[in-house]
């Protein structure tokens, strides 16, 4: 069965050879079917002598997807497990969208006279959605209310008892919540340890908070975890005064055993910014800090069909105490791909390594120039990047502006890890 056609005629001199029929019985699909967003293939217009497309794509919707080099495709993923035989993942530990009436295993119970939390698909005063599904057909989340109730009440929901796996204690909680109480409830995130498996009650620690001025919008969240120990992850709702009206909803936990990303930037109604704002205009982030507290902003240059990415050291509060030039740290940008499950996403991401020869790298307050900042006088470096992140086309194509937000992640990571990838690349 075809799912693609070549045409010969628009090939390049010498391309032809590139291209070699194999037989079953020396490849194999896995029983997977057709990927066309795989990373394996060219696009629609690779080997062409005149710009014409040398592939058509039997499925019209993806003649514009064939060739692309964002990311693995989940199926792309899911062959190379079957070829090397792993039949688990090393980091992946929960998902849970609320689609099911389980809930995943979620226990709910109520403190004071909270009504504890439920399985919803519309919530007075919102969400009138879930998240998952985002108006296209009906889905659920989780909603606990604060408009009833004493100040202080409070709703728990649990997980279900998870054990990490890997040696290095590390987690990563990720989900969206609505809010749509009070500016003084509180929806807080604990991880409850236990010693072992005949403790029941388990030791709480919190992790996180959420409050302040309502949402009225689903917004993604992040919380770094350190359970060494079997647990649950719990969400506590709290009343904040007797007027709350509302309450928090969450959707989509993915739940990993990896690192955060350490900063977290979204903007509001990215498409529409980047087709209508002046060419070459650019959006700056707020003044971001590394893990060992290099200071330093990501700039967004909007060139109406795509944009680019650029990074800055600027002058922080730790100069003082920090090695320069800033010597081998590993800067990540990602954009997500708000795909609700977190190993169907196919996010954008890019890499740089400072170097501590060059002198962008420098001190801000030896080599910047003097800027105005949130009325701060403050020193920033010259910019450094990649003037094509993505196409419009691209972002389009996935998750990426799902709610009309595009959310962005940066990490700047240690020497250590640098000097590995580097030795890796050159031997």
């Amino acid at each position: 069965m075809h799912f693609v056609y070549y045409y010969v005629s628009v090939w390049s001199t010498g391309s032809k050879e590139d291209f070699e029929k194999l037989t079953p019985r020396t490849s194999t699909t896995f029983n997977a079917p057709y990927d066309y967003l795989s990373v394996m293939h060219y696009g629609k217009k690779f080997f062409s002598k005149n710009s014409g497309n040398t592939i058509i794509t039997k499925l019209p919707e993806f003649q514009d997807k064939i060739g692309q080099r964002m990311e693995m495709s989940p199926i792309d993923v899911y062959k190379l497990n079957c070829l090397y035989n792993c039949s688990t993942s090393v980091s992946f530990l929960e998902y849970c969208s609320f689609s099911s009436l389980n809930i995943c295993g979620m226990k709910s119970c109520g403190k004071g006279s909270a009504k504890g939390w439920k399985r919803m698909s519309v919530a007075a005063g919102g969400p009138f959605t879930d998240h998952t599904n985002l108006n296209k057909t009906r889905g659920y989340f989780m909603h606990a209310g604060t408009a009833s109730g004493q100040e202080g009440d409070s709703a728990w929901l649990e997980t279900k008892r998870m054990s990490p796996t890997r040696e290095c204690h590390v987690q990563c909680l990720q989900f969206y919540y609505y809010h749509s109480g009070s500016p003084s409830d509180q929806l807080n995130i604990w991880i409850r340890e236990f010693q072992n498996g005949r403790n029941s009650t388990g030791n709480l620690h919190l992790m996180g908070q959420i409050t302040g001025q309502p949402t009225f919008a689903w917004q993604f969240h992040k919380v770094p975890l350190n359970a060494s120990k079997p647990f649950q992850v719990a969400f506590e709702v709290r009343k904040g005064d007797e007027n709350s009206t509302g309450g928090f909803s969450i959707d989509d936990i993915n739940l990993s055993e990896s690192e955060c990303p350490h900063n977290v930037w979204e903007i509001k109604n990215f498409e529409r910014i980047l087709t209508t704002a002046d060419y070459d205009s650019s959006l700056l982030s707020p003044r971001l800090y590394s893990t060992d507290g290099y200071a330093y902003q990501v700039s967004i240059f909007l060139r109406e069909t795509f944009f680019g990415v650029y990074f800055r050291l600027m002058s922080g509060n730790n100069d003082s105490a920090l090695q320069w030039p800033c010597p081998w740290r590993q800067l990540t940008f990602i954009m997500l791909d708000k795909n609700p499950q977190i190993q169907q996403q196919m996010s954008k991401q890019i890499n740089l390594i400072t170097d501590p020869s060059s002198t962008v790298f420098d001190n801000p307050h030896k080599v910047g120039r003097r800027i105005r900042l949130n009325g701060e006088s403050v020193y920033a470096n010259p910019f450094i990047g990649v003037n094509s992140f993505l196409l419009l086309e691209q972002i389009k194509n996935r998750d990426f502006l799902k709610g009309s937000t595009a959310v962005f992640l940066f990490s700047m990571t240690g020497e250590q890890l640098c000097l590995i990838l580097i030795r890796f690349i050159i031997e």
